[in-house]
């Protein structure tokens, strides 16, 4: 396997993700259910009170990080989230097929912030309770049609009378709001130390089976090259990793993975000047384990940023010498750092 076999299979390994990608999409809109917030029932004083219009807006965003569609009242969402009040603030979770209900106790001294989040929380609870169904509701169609009687004996029949039959309503699939995607794409750039420092170039594409676990394919690029020696180093990896949200805007994100880094090297074009060493490449193949730390922050619906540390080994070290000099050295210990731009469809 040469370095540039290593090169075709990570832009084959990209091709791929891209063509995964519309599948992806198309399976996450039929499993998201639609959710719309109604803070319009409260009354002025109780509006007031409550900051009704940011507690909208923390409740959807809130929402939205757990993985449902956000939609407004007007396109006849599968859930409807309203809120009534008084001296208690009463919480309204209801669909076609059920209904749940949960209050909370305002008093006068309460910290409008922790209020809040807990009115996020609550509502979310109940909304993860629903029965989950396709985004868009079955068509409604007449179970029996009116029975038309028949006339007297005697009647002369003038023609034959017609039948009512209610009106088939078939309801439009409710659009998918965006950034509410199970699948992401994350650009990497780095350093990577194992003695020494280099940089890291990446793509990662993760897809969330669960708001708290799900997968990734990691694609990393390490050109370590030096003054005698052409080195550049391919990784591929597959892994699981477990994510929470800390605050309105953060994720946690803890993984393992595993997979293979490609090692091409050759003798630069100065060595080669040298008569007395002879050309010389080649290719070095080692297993890859690493446990990534990614903390990401939601900048808009559809963009994420974030840091992540991947401490990781990768078999033995690493050498190139020649005629007892050391040309190249890495170490099998290694710690990635690296910032992330994160998109979601």
């Amino acid at each position: 396997m040469t370095c540039k076999s290593i090169k075709a299979i990570a832009a084959l390994g990209i091709l791929i993700a891209t063509m995964v990608w519309p599948w992806a999409s198309a399976d996450a809109q039929e499993r998201s259910p639609s959710v719309s917030v109604d803070v319009s029932q409260l009354d002025a004083q109780t509006y007031e009170r409550l900051d009704a219009l940011n507690l909208e807006k923390k409740v959807i965003l809130r929402l939205v990080q757990e993985g449902f569609a956000v939609v407004a009242a007007r396109e006849r969402p599968y859930i409807r989230v309203v809120y009534r009040g008084g001296s208690t603030l009463r919480i309204e979770v209801e669909s076609g097929v059920s209904k749940r209900t949960r209050e909370v106790h305002l008093s006068v001294a309460s910290d409008l912030a922790a209020l809040h989040l807990e009115v996020a929380q609550k509502t979310v609870a109940l909304v993860r309770q629903m029965p989950r169904k396709a985004a868009s509701r079955p068509t409604e169609t007449p179970s029996t049609q009116r029975a038309t009687p028949a006339p007297a004996v005697g009647t002369p029949v003038v023609g034959t009378p017609a039948v009512r039959t209610p009106a088939v309503r078939t309801l439009a699939p409710v659009p998918r709001a965006a950034g509410n995607h199970p699948l992401t794409l994350d650009a990497v750039v780095g350093l990577v130390t194992r003695g020494k420092i280099d940089p890291l170039v990446g793509l990662n594409v993760s897809y969330a089976f669960h708001r708290s676990i799900g997968a990734a394919a990691t694609f990393g690029f390490v050109p370590a090259s030096s003054a005698e020696i052409d080195v550049f180093e391919g990784q591929v990896q597959l892994g699981v990793y477990w994510a929470a949200l800390v605050g309105e805007s953060w994720r946690l994100l803890l993984g393992v993975s595993a997979g293979v880094q490609v090692h091409c090297f050759s003798l630069s074009r100065e060595s080669l000047s040298n008569e007395s060493l002879p050309n010389e490449s080649g290719t070095r193949v080692d297993p890859l384990v690493t446990s990534p730390l990614t903390l990401t922050r939601r900048l808009w619906k559809r963009f994420e940023v974030g840091i992540r540390l991947a401490p990781g080994l990768s078999g033995e070290s690493r050498e190139h010498t020649r005629n007892g000099v050391q040309l190249w050295q890495r170490s099998g210990l290694r710690l990635e750092a690296s910032v992330q731009l994160s998109w979601r469809p």
